[in-house]
C-alpha cells in the first residue's frame, strides 16, 4: 500500500471516528433541549394550577361574604369565573397525557361542583331545589378541601413530570461530557499516532536513504537502501540501488580501462624496445643459418633461436591486439549467421577431433552488433571448447530469445574447469592451457561489455563447461 494510500485512510478513519462524535453530541444535545423544555412545561403548568387554586379559593371566599350580607360578593365571583374558566381551558389544551387529562378533569368537576352550589346561594328559588341556607357554609368549605386535593395531586403530578425531565437532562449532560472527554482523548491519540507514522512513513525512511546516498556519493557503490516496503519509498530505494549497482557497473569499466590504457602504454614500449631488437636477432640468425646450413649442430641452435624469437611476436602481437582500444562499429545482425560463419571457420578443427555439433538456434530479432568483433567472440569459444574435450565429444550451441535480449550458449562436453579457477577466467594472461596467452575469455568479456551485453561461465569439473552470452536485442524506433 502506498504512503498516499495510507495517508488517506487514516484520514478516513479520523473522519468517521469525528463524524461519529458529532452525531452522538448532536443526539445529546437534542435530547437535552427536549428535556429541557418538558421541565419548563411542567414548571409552568404548576404555576398555573397553583394560580388556578388560589382563584378558586377567592370564589369561595367570595360565597362566604355572599352568605354573610356582602350583595356585591357575587358580581365578584362571576368576574373569577371568567378568568377560571380561561385558565382551565389552558391547562387542559397544554396537557400531553391522559393522566394529566384526567386530573384537570377532576378539578374542573369540583369547580364546576362549586358554580352549582354558588347559583343557588345568589338564586334560592324554584320547587324541589335544595334549601342553600340548610348548610351552604359547610358546602363551600367542603369544596375548598375538595380544591386543595385536586391540585395537590396535579402538582405532585407536574412534580413527578419535573423530575424525570431533570434525570433525563442531567443524563444528556453526562453523555455531552464523555464525548468532549472521549474527543480529547481521541485528539491525543491521533497527535501521537501522528507522530509515530511521521516517524515511521517519512522520517526514518529519510534518513536511511540520507546514509546511504551519503556513502554512494563517497564512493561506496557497494551501500544500499534497505527499505522493501511495497509503497514510494520502497520504488526510491530499488531507484537507488539500481543506480548504486550501475555505478559500481561503471567504476569497474573505467579501472579496466585504466588497466588497458596501461597496458597499452606497456605494449607500445614493447613495440619499441622488444620488437625491433627480436627483428634483428631474427634476420642474423636467418643469415647466419644459411651460412651454416651444413653443420646440424650450429643448424638446429638457430633454428630454436628463430622459433623462439616467432613466438614472442606472436605473444607482443596478441597483447597489442588486447591492449588496443575497440573501434565498436554495430550494425543490424543476424546472430544464427553468425554463429554458422564461425562454426565455417573452423570446421577443420571440429572435424579433426572428431567432434559433433548440436546446434539449436531459435528464430531471433536482429542484434545491434558489430559483427567482426562478436565473430571473434564466438571463434574463440568454439576454439576453447574444442581444445577443452579430447578426440569426440559434443559442441551444443544453442540460442533463444529473452524479453530484451538474445540468449547464446555454447557448451562442451570436455573436461570442465575447476572451481578455484572459474573466478579467473575473465583475466588477462590467466590460463590453465599449456602455450595459452590468456587472453581469449578476457577478449570476449571486453567485447560484450562493449556492446552492453555480459558472458558468464558455469562449468562442473570433468562434465563440461557452458558459455553464456547475451546481447541486446535490436527495436526498430517507432
Amino acid at each position: 500500500m502506498t504512503i498516499r494510500s495510507k495517508l488517506t485512510l487514516s484520514y478516513l478513519l479520523l473522519f468517521l471516528v469525528v463524524l461519529a462524535i458529532g452525531a452522538a453530541a448532536f443526539w445529546a444535545s437534542g435530547r437535552w433541549r427536549s428535556a429541557a423544555a418538558e421541565l419548563s412545561r411542567a414548571y409552568n403548568q404548576g404555576i398555573a394550577a397553583e394560580r388556578l387554586r388560589a382563584d378558586i379559593y377567592r370564589q369561595i371566599s367570595s360565597g362566604s361574604d355572599f352568605l354573610s350580607g356582602d350583595r356585591e360578593a357575587e358580581a365578584d365571583f362571576w368576574d373569577i369565573q371568567k378568568r377560571v374558566a380561561g385558565q382551565m381551558g389552558k391547562l387542559k389544551a397544554a396537557a400531553k397525557s391522559e393522566e394529566e387529562t384526567d386530573h384537570l378533569e377532576a378539578l374542573e368537576e369540583t369547580q364546576r361542583e362549586l358554580v352549582y352550589v354558588a347559583q343557588n346561594v345568589f338564586r334560592p328559588s324554584g320547587a324541589g331545589m335544595r334549601n342553600p341556607k340548610e348548610r351552604p357554609a359547610e358546602k363551600l368549605e367542603e369544596i375548598g378541601d375538595e380544591v386543595t386535593s385536586d391540585v395537590a395531586v396535579l402538582n405532585q403530578y407536574y412534580q413527578g413530570l419535573e423530575n424525570v425531565a431533570l434525570a433525563a437532562a442531567a443524563g444528556s449532560g453526562n453523555l455531552i461530557a464523555y464525548l468532549v472527554g472521549g474527543a480529547a482523548l481521541l485528539a491525543l491519540v491521533q497527535l501521537v499516532a501522528t507522530v509515530f507514522l511521521l516517524q515511521h512513513w517519512l522520517a526514518g525512511p529519510i534518513a536511511e536513504v540520507g546514509q546511504v546516498t551519503t556513502k554512494i556519493s563517497q564512493g561506496n557503490f557497494e551501500a544500499r537502501v534497505a527499505i522493501g516496503s511495497r509503497d514510494e519509498w520502497g520504488e526510491l530505494a530499488g531507484a537507488i540501488n539500481r543506480m548504486a549497482e550501475a555505478l559500481k557497473g561503471y567504476e569497474q569499466k573505467l579501472r579496466a580501462q585504466e588497466r588497458l590504457a596501461a597496458l597499452g602504454e606497456l605494449a607500445s614500449f614493447a613495440t619499441h624496445n622488444i620488437r625491433n631488437p627480436l627483428a634483428s636477432i631474427r634476420a642474423a640468425s636467418q643469415v647466419m643459418l644459411a651460412e651454416n646450413a651444413d653443420q646440424p649442430a650450429i643448424k638446429d641452435s638457430l633454428s630454436d633461436i628463430i622459433q623462439s624469437v616467432d613466438k614472442l611476436d606472436m605473444w607482443i602481437q596478441r597483447l597489442l591486439g588486447f591492449a588496443k582500444p575497440l573501434d565498436l562499429q554495430p550494425t543490424k545482425t543476424e546472430l544464427p549467421q553468425l554463429v554458422y560463419e564461425a562454426l565455417g571457420l573452423h570446421e577443420a578443427l571440429l572435424e579433426s577431433k572428431r567432434i559433433s555439433r548440436a546446434i539449436r538456434l531459435e528464430p531471433l530479432p536482429p542484434i545491434l552488433a558489430d559483427p567482426v568483433l562478436l565473430e571473434q567472440v564466438l571463434s574463440a569459444l568454439i576454439v576453447n571448447a574444442a581444445e577443452a574435450m579430447e578426440t569426440g565429444g559434443t559442441l551444443t550451441i544453442e540460442a533463444s530469445a529473452g524479453s530484451r535480449e538474445a540468449i547464446l550458449r555454447v557448451t562442451d562436453t570436455g573436461k570442465g574447469i575447476s572451481p578455484a579457477f572459474i573466478e579467473k577466467v575473465f583475466k588477462p594472461f590467466v590460463t590453465d592451457k599449456p602455450g595459452g596467452t590468456g587472453l581469449g575469455l578476457a577478449q570476449a568479456k571486453k567485447i560484450l561489455d562493449l556492446h552492453g551485453g555480459s558472458i558468464k561461465v558455469e562449468s562442473t569439473s570433468g562434465a563440461g563447461t557452458t558459455v553464456t552470452l547475451t546481447l541486446p536485442l535490436f527495436w526498430e524506433e517507432g
